[in-house]
Order: structure tokens, then sequence, then C-alpha cells
């Protein structure tokens, strides 16, 4: 059954914060709200002769994938998934101002009516770095100390002012503490998006 997506979630938090967590438990309650994440499709790709040294270098040293790696692989999934949930959460998609910038042209370009909601799951940087390090999926890019804590400054100088850019534009965004305990940030978030994804 077609549906239209007619709300946006980018969730904006740092590395170890725990976005996918909370995704995957607001799918959970909300039945209407899809998740969609690259992470699938970047990890094919680090076999690929030309684009997997890029993706390998850029991933297992705490640095970000090129725009013009990661956006074309963002679109293709958006038209994969948009016409089947109403609501998409954005799991880690949008790290860059200019991400942000063409995730708004794309959907204005689109002439459909879809609602951008920001969230932003705000943690520590102490809090990620424990996190990170304590990780037990062996992660190639959590495994050094040093590479967790470039992930944090890359975090702060470049996926941080997507925030400002969406607040320039008029975007009211919703601010989850994530230095909570799992069980409490989902509570949270739940009674904060349950008016737009109900």
């Amino acid at each position: 059954m077609n549906e239209i997506c007619n709300v946006c979630l980018p969730i904006i938090g740092g590395p170890g914060s725990g976005k996918g967590t909370l995704i995957r438990a607001l799918a959970e309650f909300f039945p209407k709200l899809g998740v969609l994440s690259t992470s699938e499709e970047l990890h094919n790709l680090r076999g690929d002769r030309n684009l997997g040294p890029i993706i390998c270098e850029t991933m297992d040293n705490g640095f970000l994938t090129p725009t013009e790696i990661v956006f074309p692989l963002f679109e293709n999934k958006w038209k994969e998934m948009s016409p089947k949930h109403k609501k998409l959460a954005l799991d880690g998609v949008i790290r860059t101002s200019e991400q942000a910038r063409l995730l708004v042209q794309m959907l204005t370009w689109s002439g459909a009516e879809i609602k951008i909601v920001p969230i932003h799951l705000s943690v520590s940087p102490e809090v990620c770095l424990e996190r990170m390090l304590g990780r037990k999926a062996g992660r190639t890019d959590d495994a050094r100390k040093e590479v967790c804590e470039r992930r944090l400054k890359v975090y702060k100088q470049f996926t941080l002012p997507v925030l400002d850019y969406f607040a320039s534009i008029g975007l009211k965004q919703i601010n989850i503490n994530g230095n909570q305990s799992p069980e409490k940030v989902v509570a949270e978030a739940r009674k904060a998006l349950q008016k737009c994804l109900a």
C-alpha cells in the first residue's frame, strides 16, 4: 500500500549518542515511522574498486564520507522508502550543513508538502566517548580512542552546525536529553513526538 511521506525527522546526535537505539525504539512504538539509514549501503561499498578505498579511509579513521558519495545513496533510499512510509526518520544521514541544504532542496523540488522536524539528541562528549569505547559490536571506527576523539571533533565542527542551519530557515527542533538512561530517553522522545508521529 502506498503512503505519502509528510514528515521527515533528521536525527542529529554525536557518535555514541544512541541515535540508532532511539530510532529503533520509536519505530516499534509508532508503526507509521520508517527508518532511513545508508550504513548498509556504505558497508557494501567498502569492497568497491573505486569508492571502497575512500569509504574505508574516512570511516575507519573518524572522518565523514564525502557528500558526493553519501547523498546519492540517501536520495535513492528516499525514493525507495518515501512511498511506503508516512513518516521517515533519518538515522545519521545528515551530517553537514551542505547535506542539510541538499535535503531541503530535494524535498522542495519534489513538490510534496513534507514537514522537516529536526531532533537533537544531546549527549555530552564525555558520555559519547565512554559509550563508544564500551561498544561490543567490534566497530572498526570505534576500536581506538584517538579515532573516537576525532569523531567527536568532526561532529562538533561539521554536524552540530546543521542545527544552526535548520534554525536559520525557521525549522523548530526537538531537543532530547540523551545523557539519561535509554528508557528515559525513549520516554522523553515519545512524548515530544506524539503529535507529529501519531
